[in-house]
């Protein structure tokens, strides 16, 4: 079974303008969300696997190949996990 990843509770959002920007604390980085992450973001409201955020994707998309929005996907995911703001659902 896949994890379900979530939006990490100590991450905090402020909107400014058009922009979304992120940051954990503690760890004294602030990071400006492009408009296809902070989707992704939004989604991260409740927990989703990866292939669930793939399929909202593709359906935002279809012009897009499955086999990209799949690759796209885990890289976001990757880099929030990396940078602490989601983390693994673990309920």
């Amino acid at each position: 079974m896949s994890p379900r990843y979530r939006r990490h509770p100590a991450a905090t959002e402020r909107r400014v303008g058009g922009s979304l920007f992120l940051a954990q604390p503690g760890r004294g980085s602030l990071y400006r969300l492009n408009e296809t992450v902070a989707a992704l973001w939004n989604l991260l409201a409740t927990p989703v696997t990866r292939e669930e955020a793939v399929t909202v994707f593709r359906q935002a998309f279809p012009r897009v190949t499955a086999a990209r929005l799949e690759h796209d996907v885990a890289m976001m995911i990757d880099d929030l996990l990396e940078e602490d703001l989601i983390e693994a659902d673990g309920t």
